[in-house]
């Protein structure tokens, strides 16, 4: 069988977390220091904040609707990774997929693999720990929190004119009505007379 250069990369990058778990357990690893796969569950956590539907425990079941992924690539790169059209888990892997990919990642996900009952744990621990090192010491991107903040300030502005145009429309139709009572107790007074 041949192997592409994505599939060496894939099992080299495979090799570097399997021989970073190895070197957990080693003596020369402090009780004190947290694991990879904590310190990949505290960051994904962190990165996953903002969402209340979204809860990372573990470094497999958590994954398997393919949102954290998203959410993860959203905070640093929105233009590529749109969060209001999350969906089911193959279309979420799928998209996180290409978007990482986009920025030089690895392939090491499969879409498919995320309609089975049993996720590859590696597999999701090598792409978590891909993004973990593409982002690390970035900040959010200056525009992606303000932009956010924008668009819920422009969503709650668009609200509150809908409001305020409810309220005048309903002030319209009380004038309206008014008028047509004091119109109709005119005819009833010239009836009358």
């Amino acid at each position: 069988a041949v192997t592409s250069d994505v599939e060496i990369a894939a099992i080299g990058a495979d090799f570097k977390i399997l021989s970073s778990f190895a070197d957990e357990g080693s003596d020369t690893h402090s009780h004190h220091s947290k694991s990879m796969e904590e310190t990949l569950i505290d960051w994904a956590r962190e990165q996953t904040r903002r969402s209340h539907d979204v809860i990372i425990s573990d470094m497999c079941e958590s994954w398997g609707d393919g949102r954290a992924f998203c959410l993860i690539i959203n905070n640093y790169h929105p233009e590529l990774v749109d969060v209001s059209i999350l969906g089911d888990a193959y279309g979420n892997v799928k998209q996180a997929t290409t978007a990482a990919a986009s920025l030089g990642l690895l392939p090491v996900l499969d879409p498919l693999d995320f309609h089975k009952s049993k996720l590859d744990k590696l597999s999701i621990i090598t792409f978590v720990n891909q993004l973990y090192e593409l982002f690390k010491e970035k900040k959010y991107p200056k525009g992606s929190l303000e932009r956010q903040r924008s668009n819920i300030s422009r969503t709650s502005s668009v609200l509150a004119d809908s409001e305020e145009e409810k309220r005048r429309q309903d002030m319209i139709e009380r004038g309206r009505l008014r008028a047509s009572q004091r119109r109709l107790k005119k005819c009833e007074y010239r009836n009358s007379e």
